[in-house]
């Protein structure tokens, strides 16, 4: 059992899972809201909050007290946990592949050209995630 199970524990984890939220909702920006077109680093900015997310639920799932849990739902669980860290690892990557197709972090900033191979990354990275989510956890 890990030694960090104290509620003040779980609290941070849950301010920080409300400020990450806060931040993507601040990048993604309002369906009502005109954006300006995507560029390398926002891109790679929403991927990389989106993965922070979901590895911030890993940690609170890890802190977790099991103690009337089947083994049953243990495993579901567990298979669980384990694709959210498999995504967000993908989503690292994507992030990577994204911002290495730029000079800079002006040019990945100014958006002139987001090229079509950090796209084409991007979507493959994104199915690669939504494919891992529906697989089970060998």
């Amino acid at each position: 059992m890990i030694a960090m199970t104290q509620i003040s524990d779980r609290a941070l984890l849950e301010r920080a899972l409300i400020a990450l939220e806060e931040a993507l909702g601040r990048v993604d920006g309002s369906p009502d809201v005109r954006r300006p077109p995507p560029t390398a680093a926002l891109q790679a900015l929403t991927i990389c909050l989106t993965a922070a997310t979901a590895l911030v639920d890993v940690s609170q799932t890890l802190l977790r007290s099991p103690h009337n849990d089947s083994p049953e739902a243990l495993a579901v669980e567990w298979r669980a946990l384990l694709r959210s860290v498999k995504a967000a690892s993908r989503s690292a990557h994507q992030a990577a592949l994204i911002l290495s197709a730029e000079r800079d972090l002006s040019a990945a900033q100014k958006g002139s050209v987001v090229l079509e191979a950090a796209k084409t990354a991007h979507q493959a990275a994104h199915q690669a995630a939504h494919q891992a989510a529906r697989q089970p956890v060998h």
